[in-house]
């Protein structure tokens, strides 16, 4: 019996030794982890998602507009090439008035078959016509003097329509939008946070949808005959218009 107890004890005691060492390793992991920084930084508990507005007054300086012209014929051939001459000409003349030729690029085409159509009988072919368009972007002050001349000598068939004032160069002006609308967004984030009895902290995510940041007039089409009168646009002032979407920490 005494060697019976005196095994027994022994095994308590090593066992008591063991599970010391188990606790012990184990609170010494959980201090270590404790006190090792976060790589990635503090967490927050809590954001706040807020869109901002900003906009600055711009002036205009280029006018853009479309050209476009319909011709029809009996065979394909005959279509596309009136339709072709007939913009030659418009973006001839439109050279001849200062305007570049890199500034005029083609935005479509189009040809389709055409029919007489009788009730009660089969659409008959009568052949094709085709549409051609191009876009045309030039100094303001000399707009109205170049639609003048590409619609001088181009007939009925010439629409021009499309007419947008444009600014050549938004940098500046953009960047002011932007610095108005972060501070729109900031603004409105610490009011909530005031609100919530808590503190405003860092920006972790910033959006700007893309798009036109112009809310630039433009006009509808204008005509469809031969003019010589001049044609004046106006400048004005427009506002450029800059959204963000932040996402800021809430402490």
């Amino acid at each position: 019996m005494s060697g019976i107890s005196s095994s027994m004890r022994g095994a308590v005691v090593t066992l008591t030794v063991v599970v010391g060492l188990a606790l012990a390793y184990v609170v010494g992991t959980s201090n270590a982890q404790a006190d090792e920084p976060d790589a990635a930084g503090p967490a927050s508990s809590e954001t706040i998602t807020i869109r901002g507005s900003g906009s600055t007054s711009v002036v205009p300086d280029e006018g853009h507009f479309d050209l476009s012209g319909t011709t029809r014929a009996e065979g394909l051939d005959d279509a596309l090439s009136r339709s072709s001459a007939e913009l030659t000409t418009a973006v001839d003349a439109l050279v001849d008035q200062g305007v570049a030729r890199e500034d005029v690029r083609t935005t479509g085409a189009q040809m389709r078959p055409t029919y007489r159509r009788v009730k009660g009988q089969a659409p008959e072919p009568t052949g094709y016509s085709v549409t051609e368009s191009v876009r045309v972007e030039v100094a303001l002050d000399d707009a109205g003097d170049a639609i003048t001349a590409a619609t001088k000598d181009a007939g009925r068939a010439l629409r021009v329509g499309g007419i947008r004032l444009a600014v050549s160069d938004e940098t500046q002006a953009t960047k002011e939008a932007r610095d108005e609308a972060m501070a729109d967004s900031r603004a409105t984030a610490e009011q909530y946070a005031k609100a919530s009895g808590r503190r405003l902290g860092r920006a972790t995510k910033i959006v700007e949808p893309t798009g036109d940041r112009g809310s630039y007039d433009e006009m509808q089409a204008l005509s469809s005959a031969s003019t010589t009168r001049a044609f004046a646009l106006y400048a004005g002032e427009q506002d450029l218009t800059v959204q963000v979407e932040v996402v800021w920490e809430l402490l």
